[in-house]
């Protein structure tokens, strides 16, 4: 028996939506995944930089680093 266009759909049908289901079972595992954790550690200066990056790579960093910029959009 020849299959008919029909059938050739609805095999195609089956064979691909496991595939487009895939990234929706992907994410929602993400929530259950823990942080990494890694120990805080001094890093020494380098010295094969310039003495004004060595002074940039020393200071301390800036206190507000992480905030995002706000727009007026928002």
């Amino acid at each position: 028996m020849k299959p008919n266009k029909l059938t050739k759909l609805a095999m195609a049908t089956f064979a691909f939506a496991p595939l487009a289901a895939l990234p929706l079972l992907a994410n929602a595992d993400d929530a259950t995944l823990a942080p990494r954790e890694a120990p805080a550690k001094s890093l020494p200066v380098p010295t094969d930089v310039s003495p004004g990056m060595q002074k940039f790579i020393a200071a301390p960093l800036n206190p507000a680093w992480h905030d995002l910029y706000q727009t007026l959009l928002a």
